[in-house]
Formats: structure tokens, C-alpha cells, sequence
């Protein structure tokens, strides 16, 4: 009966440490792909942060060759973040 219950709970603890894994995983690709903005009004206004865009370079390859992805970055970088016509979108 105990035994049982060790396995259930080690199967429970794998099971939402699996989970959380996952979670942990989405949340940095959401901060990657959001954190554009920020560094492209930088590198946009000063030549210092220019390396840090190669950082960036795999974000290019949706937005050319999806629309909507196109234009979430364009309307992220350049209206929300300000930094108008940075993209070349």
C-alpha cells in the first residue's frame, strides 16, 4: 500500500516536473522574441548595440516569409518600442 502511494507520487512529481520544464521553455521563447524591441531602439539609436542584432537574425527568417509575422514585429518595433522605420519590414 505504501509502496503504491511512493509511485504515485514519483510519478506525479516527474509529471509536473516535465510541466514546468515545458512552462520554462515557452517563457524564455516569449522574452527572446520580445526582448527585439528593446535592443532594436538601441541599436537604432546609437551604433553601440549593433552586434547585439545578430542575437536576432533567426527572428528574420519568420518574418519573411510569414505576413502576419511581418507585421506583429514591424508594429511591435516600431510602434510600440518607437523605433520607426528600424525594421526594413
Amino acid at each position: 500500500m505504501e509502496d503504491e502511494e511512493r509511485d504515485r507520487a514519483g510519478q506525479e512529481r516527474t509529471g509536473s516536473g516535465l510541466l514546468r520544464i515545458f512552462w520554462v521553455f515557452v517563457v524564455i521563447i516569449v522574452l527572446y522574441v520580445l526582448s527585439i524591441g528593446p535592443v532594436v531602439r538601441m541599436s537604432y539609436r546609437s551604433t553601440t548595440a549593433d552586434w547585439l542584432l545578430v542575437i536576432y537574425t533567426p527572428l528574420e527568417y519568420p518574418a519573411y516569409y510569414s505576413r502576419t509575422a511581418s507585421r506583429f514585429l514591424k508594429w511591435y518595433i516600431e510602434d510600440v518600442w518607437g523605433a520607426k522605420g528600424a525594421t526594413g519590414l
